[in-house]
């Protein structure tokens, strides 16, 4: 079968990494760019692995590089480029160790054959056996032989995380004296798609996910994650009920998120698009803050959108954060 990598946790849009500790390397035709030597960790009939963990001051792993190559066409030679990148991904979605993943999977051409990237952030558990937020990136892509599978993790975001996404974005194939490079770049803005609900979020970047956040009575889980857009603040959020949500009521899926008192007589009815629900205009009760959300809900799961921002004028461009189905 396909080897998936399994590493649990132990922008500004430049074409190409310029942080001076990433150096080229080449591993079996694949070269990447890391701030360190990926050495081989294990070595089977079909396939080989490769790592390479940054490691703060008291020897704590907070990043790590990752590479994978299998023989695919020893194992099964009828596999695409496509169903390759497809296992991959789901392979990432399902990775034990991890939970609330909120990804955003793309595709590109590298070498002629299909290269897809994944960008996101996830919790998983630490060595301290608490819950924190972790940022993932990771790319498959292959060449008639081989399939590559390219992983970082790291519980660090800005400038560092900034770095391995353009190194990963940017891995090429250096085979014989051509060397072929992804047809496009691309970036972290686009549909995230999160814990396999119905649901997607355009958003510009990767989240953080708060992990202090605690379900409620009558609530099985709680999840919230944001980022800063410009001047305005986005989170996106899910709860999962213990009961069906009451998917026509729009006034008790807000409330049921906790924005409840955000509502008031004179708020107008929200627009309903593809089974999720629209209210713009709105005033953050005891603020001078303005705001938006969309809320949809799924089964027991309640799904929402909230944007926030001193004025209208500050609010992120619609057309580029939103929540849709």
């Amino acid at each position: 079968m396909f080897v998936s990598t399994a590493i649990a946790a132990s922008l500004i849009f430049t074409p190409q990494n310029t942080n001076p500790f990433y150096k080229d390397q080449t591993i079996e035709d694949l070269v990447i760019s890391a701030p360190g030597e990926l050495k081989k960790t294990v070595e089977r009939d079909n396939y080989r692995g490769y790592q390479f963990d940054v490691k703060d001051t008291a020897g704590n792993v907070t990043e790590t590089f990752s590479v994978v190559v299998t023989d695919y066409k020893k194992v099964n030679p009828t596999l695409t480029d496509d169903q390759l990148v497809n296992i991959h991904d789901n392979a990432v979605r399902r990775r034990e160790g991890t939970a609330a993943q909120l990804f955003l999977t793309q595709k590109t051409k590298l070498n002629n054959r299909v290269m897809g990237l994944i960008t996101g952030s996830m919790m998983v558990r630490a060595s301290n056996g608490k819950t924190v937020n972790a940022y993932h990136i990771s790319v498959a892509c292959s060449t008639e032989e081989k399939a590559y599978e390219i992983t970082y993790l790291s519980l660090k975001g800005g400038k560092i995380y900034t770095d391995a996404f353009l190194a990963l974005r940017n891995v090429r194939f250096k085979l014989g004296t051509v060397e072929a490079k992804p047809s496009n770049l691309l970036g972290n803005a686009g549909d995230y798609f999160l814990l396999g609900f119905p649901f997607f979020f355009q958003l510009p970047q990767v989240t953080t996910i708060d992990t202090g956040i605690n379900p409620k009575g009558g609530e099985a889980g709680r999840y919230l994650s944001s980022v800063n857009v410009g001047e305005g603040y986005v989170t996106v959020e899910l709860v999962s009920l213990k009961e069906d949500a009451k998917a026509a009521d729009p006034k008790a899926l807000v409330t049921t998120m906790g924005y409840g008192d955000w509502l008031t007589e004179d708020t107008p009815a929200p627009k309903l698009t593809n089974g999720v629900y629209f209210y713009d205009n709105l005033k953050v009760a005891g603020t001078e803050r303005v705001a938006r959300i969309w809320i949809g809900a799924s089964g027991k799961n309640v799904a929402a959108m909230v944007q926030s921002a001193d004025s209208t004028e500050k609010l992120p461009d619609i057309t580029k954060v939103y929540m849709k189905k």
